[in-house]
């Protein structure tokens, strides 16, 4: 590359291949909206193909247009620098499309890695849950203490718990905050639960019939 471009304005051929986000890493994968000099990229191909990167900025609307610094976050930070973001939030419109959002490969032996047991950085919800939804996240070569730091960005009227597999410790997620995990398990539950309607006016009516005058 011999300027930064836009993640969006990368193309795929021959016609119907398409590309996933794009990863970078720094201590940790994360998804990459502009592409820089110099720098390594993952992104995963639909078929074998060409990628055609623009500078103009007039490509095609990228697919994953979706940005994940909008969705709630959790972050794990392991004792030696690494850490790893999650993203999870709600999809009311259910047209995010999940597969773009697989992580690369997991890190080298040694090294620690975070995801989402589906292998994904992002996780949604619908807006109406009629079951609570429940989303495992796996964690290798982690030695403790390790710190769990979430972002709640918007709630949309859920509850969100985070627990470990063994059922030792709970955690209610809510706003900005952190934990150490001393002894960190290798699987962790996020839970979300709630989603019910909210009301959006209320009135007070006159009783009937009236419980002090029978007739």
């Amino acid at each position: 590359l011999g300027e930064s471009i836009a993640a969006s304005t990368v193309d795929a051929l021959p016609d119907g291949n398409a590309l996933s986000s794009f990863f970078g890493y720094d201590n940790g994968y994360d998804v990459d909206t502009t592409l820089n000099p110099s720098q390594g990229y993952w992104v995963k191909s639909d078929m074998d193909g060409s990628i055609i990167m623009s500078t103009s900025g007039f490509g095609k609307s990228n697919r994953n247009s979706v940005d994940v610094k909008a969705f709630n976050s959790i972050t794990i930070e392991g004792k030696n620098g690494t850490k790893q973001t999650l993203y999870f939030g709600n999809d009311a419109e259910g047209t995010i499309n999940l597969s773009a959002f697989e992580l690369p490969p997991t890190s080298p032996h040694g090294v620690m890695d975070a995801r989402f047991v589906s292998g994904r950085i992002l996780e949604t919800y619908p807006a109406m849950l009629t079951t609570p939804a429940q989303f495992a996240i796996a964690l290798k070569n982690t030695e403790g203490p390790v710190t769990m730091k979430w972002n709640i960005v918007s709630s949309d009227n859920k509850q969100f718990i985070l627990s470990e597999a063994k059922g030792n410790k709970t955690i209610t997620l809510k706003g900005s905050g952190d934990a150490q995990m001393y002894k960190p398990s290798e699987m962790y539950f996020l839970t979300v639960t709630g989603g019910g309607v909210m009301p959006k006016e209320f009135s007070l009516s006159q009783n009937y019939p009236n419980p002090f005058n029978p007739s």
